[in-house]
């Protein structure tokens, strides 16, 4: 395809960087009586955010509050959810 080896070089990069964003594990916690999540090796978001010169501590803030909406969100959904299929049950219950 052409590319440079400087061009290889970022690719890559920027592949590896990914793969170990993949291997980011978290684990449900407690702060404040609210529920949260933190990560519980840092190695592999260390090394990620190395490869891309990123700030670890932004990175790691930004990621375990885009889990804490993530999780929030979801469990939102399965409220509706359940709420509508509730709410069918019984206007089909009154039939």
């Amino acid at each position: 395809m052409g590319f440079s080896g400087d061009d290889q070089f970022e690719i890559f990069r920027l592949v590896a960087s990914f793969l170990h964003l993949g291997n980011v594990d978290y684990e449900e916690t407690e702060i404040n009586n609210m529920q949260a999540s933190e990560i519980t090796d840092t190695a592999p978001l260390e090394a990620a955010c190395r490869l891309m010169m990123l700030d670890f501590d932004e990175v790691a803030e930004a990621m375990i509050i885009a889990t804490q909406v993530r999780e929030d969100w979801e469990r939102r959904l399965m409220t509706q959810r359940l709420h509508e299929v509730l709410g069918s049950s019984a206007d089909a219950g009154r039939c």
